[in-house]
């Protein structure tokens, strides 16, 4: 009987989607392969970042590398692959 009770409960419950406080903005994210990690350091992500724009951004100019979300991917010699991944800079 308190099945029937707890089913009935649980169906008289409402769920809501969860909303975050933040605003709603687009977000750029890149994935990049490396062969060395080392080469973040020569990765031109203003270049690429340029790239990106499709035209139905809100803004003209592309979005600043700190603004960006980067996952980085480098093969290692034992087959497996290392994942770096990079959000944006807090202000």
């Amino acid at each position: 009987m308190e099945h029937a009770e707890g089913a009935a409960s649980a169906a008289k419950r409402r769920f809501a989607r969860q909303t975050s406080a933040a605003p709603s903005q687009d977000a750029k994210v890149l994935v990049v392969w490396l062969e060395r990690m080392e080469d973040r350091a020569d990765l031109p992500l203003e270049d690429l970042l340029s790239e990106t724009l499709t035209g139905a951004e809100t803004h003209a100019a592309a979005p600043s590398p700190k603004e960006a979300f980067l996952i980085l991917v480098q093969p290692l010699s034992s087959g497996l692959l290392k994942v770096k991944m990079q959000g944006p800079q807090s202000k």
